[in-house]
């Protein structure tokens, strides 16, 4: 808040110059109040000047004065009012006393306005509480607009209240153009032209981020989290050497702190240089031995089984009682097929936290791996008594079809998307269920009944076009991807099986190799060409337009990256390039044992057609497709 003292010393001294009035009884309390004002240093002599300032008011004062210590008063409580605001900042909302601080604070600046409704600041004060986890969310947007106006004639005041309100507004444009007359306002406020920075970074413009970056690291040379910043948008940029050194510089500032460290270590982990990643983990380790965070990225980053147990159980013993380090440890025992220790593991974090999904959740997807889904079952019931929410009974129902029992899983899951017209994710679970036991005809009614409440929903245009390739629909998958990547043309899945159809098709009129290769090339630029199944897909595709070298080069390269099932089928498909062939899409037949209908014929199928389809599955999130094996 701006001192206002020099003000609150002219009032006081025109006011003791003048003689007082006949009806100014409250001179005495005014000046008292003046002079308390003056030296208030904590929460108990602003109430001593509110105090005061009432009585004056109360006993009755001259037309000026009165306008002095109203004046006066509704300067206190914005003081009183803000250091309340900061308090209720301060503190977790799940703490009891939260709203108590909170009202204290509103109380204190709603009657400031009232006083003196181009106090702009107790606006902001009032905006920013109302924003806070349980607020009037309402009232807040009403009182942002109340202090751009009394802020007008206040640039530093104003670029404040833009600031605060790019930052609680979704829409990145309106986030921008708030940031934008901030910045044009406040040219020297390095903490907007940071934010501004970030934004532009998060809207897919990097080079004008770090313009932004570098201006408000001159602003504030000091300023950690604008080398941190800066570190993140290079590292975006893979300008992975640009952003070690600026994190250096960030260590250098903060030479205490392990966050400089962590940011490194990741960046090494997008080098590909674990070891190196490893290293600053340790460094951070022996600055901090006891952060239990520290461990558990360990854990995620080294290689060797042996070594993220090991890691894992330095954690527990720090922090035995934490269920996240706990679930860790389970899910990598569970891995080893340890399922006793890794229930054991899950029965402590259940018995410290028993309200806590996830616990439940972890429990369930290894009795599951230990064959035991009949128990999972009961895992998930529980569950639906501690939470009965859409997201635990499309839980339960995905439980109940790995214990065999897909009737009731799917009965679940049509009755919630039929029971609400909002409910898009049951209908999607539920295709995707079909999808996953290959039932391709009733997926791909599950998928188009989606659809028909929301046609532009990427998952299920993903989803069915996956289906559609299962069954040899080859138009009709190009068509439902062609509309996905209209969606999001970045979408590596999408990329990936379009240009896989484009180019293995049997049918010569939906092929178009140079489309292929665009797509497929695209694919890999997004996935850094680390992932097999794309690398399949490029090789497919300089196939189809007879460079067969190249095709040999790509899937050789996909060879060294892959897993073994993977490196089997890539063999067979480097098999047909060295007889200069291209692979062809085959059609499954037995892809859906419900279908009424016999999959379409295969114009122009060669002797040496690729066997079965291979479509990329689709990221977390997305629904699976039935049938996602390679080659």
């Amino acid at each position: 808040m701006r001192p206002m003292f020099l003000l609150f010393s002219l009032f006081a001294a025109a006011v003791v110059a003048l003689p007082a009035a006949a009806d100014d009884e409250g001179q005495a309390e005014l000046d008292q109040a003046t002079e308390a004002k003056l030296n208030a240093k904590t929460l108990t002599d602003l109430d001593e000047v509110i105090r005061l300032t009432e009585a004056a008011l109360k006993k009755g004062l001259s037309e000026g004065n009165a306008q002095f210590a109203n004046g006066l008063l509704a300067a206190t409580l914005v003081q009183r009012g803000g250091i309340r605001a900061a308090l209720t900042a301060r503190t977790h909302p799940t703490n009891p006393r939260f709203p108590e601080f909170r009202q204290a604070a509103l109380d204190d600046l709603e009657r400031a306005v009232k006083i003196d409704p181009k106090q702009a600041q107790a606006w902001l004060f009032i905006a920013q509480l109302n924003h806070l986890p349980g607020g009037d969310q309402k009232r807040g947007v009403a009182a942002l607009e109340e202090a751009l106006k009394a802020a007008a004639d206040d640039p530093e005041l104003k670029a404040r209240v833009l600031f605060t309100r790019a930052t609680l507004t979704q829409d990145n444009e309106k986030k921008l153009a708030d940031l934008n007359e901030a910045v044009r306002l406040a040219p020297g406020d390095a903490a907007i032209v940071r934010t501004r920075g970030l934004l532009k970074a998060n809207m897919g413009k990097p080079e004008e981020a770090l313009t932004d970056l570098d201006k408000a690291i001159e602003l504030d040379s000091d300023d950690g989290p604008t080398y941190e910043a800066k570190a993140i948008v290079l590292a975006r940029l893979k300008r992975f050497d640009e952003a070690l050194a600026t994190l250096q510089k960030l260590q250098e500032l903060q030479p205490d702190s392990i966050e400089p460290l962590v940011q490194m270590a990741r960046i090494h982990v997008a080098k590909d240089d674990l070891k190196a990643a490893l290293a600053q983990i340790e460094e951070a380790k022996r600055k901090d031995p006891s952060n239990v965070a520290l461990y558990l990225l360990q854990a995620t980053l080294e290689e060797e089984p042996a070594r993220k147990l090991a890691a894992l159980d330095e954690a527990v013993k720090l922090s035995p009682r934490n269920v996240q380090v706990l679930r860790a440890r389970a899910v990598l025992l569970a891995d080893q097929e340890k399922f006793d220790a890794a229930l054991a593991d899950l029965d402590k974090a259940i018995e410290h936290q028993p309200k806590d999904l996830l616990n439940y959740e972890a429990k369930a997807a290894v009795l599951i791996k230990a064959k035991r889904a009949s128990d999972a079952v009961a895992v998930a019931d529980r569950m639906v008594e501690i939470d009965s929410s859409p997201e635990v009974r499309r839980f339960r129902a995905g439980v109940l079809a790995e214990a065999d029992r897909f009737d009731e899983a799917v009965d679940i899951l049509r009755r919630m998307f039929e029971e609400s017209s909002e409910d898009l994710v049951s209908g999607l679970a539920l295709a995707q269920l079909y999808h996953q036991k290959k039932k391709i005809t009733p997926a791909i009614a599950a998928y188009s009944a989606v659809l028909g409440r929301q046609a532009d929903l990427l998952p299920a245009l993903r989803g069915r076009g996956d289906a559609y390739l299962n069954i040899g629909k080859h138009a009709e998958a190009i068509a439902d991807y062609e509309k996905a990547l209209k969606i999001n043309p970045r979408d590596s899945g999408v990329l990936n099986n379009l240009a896989w159809v484009l180019c293995t098709s049997p049918n010569e009129k939906l092929r178009d190799g140079r489309r292929a290769l665009k797509l497929a090339t695209d694919a890999c630029e997004i996935t850094d060409y680390k992932m097999p199944h794309i690398l399949s897909t490029l090789g497919a595709a300089y196939a189809e337009i007879g460079d067969f070298e190249n095709a040999k080069k790509w899937v050789k390269k996909g060879l060294e990256l892959a897993d073994e099932k993977e490196k089997e089928a890539l063999a067979k498909e480097l098999e047909h390039y060295e007889r200069g062939e291209p692979v062809r899409e085959l059609l499954n037949e037995e892809a859906d044992a419900t279908s009424e209908k016999k999959p379409e014929a295969q114009p122009e199928k060669k002797p040496e057609a690729k066997p079965e389809s291979r479509p990329e599955a689709p990221p977390a999130g997305d629904p699976p497709a039935a049938d996602q094996s390679s080659t």
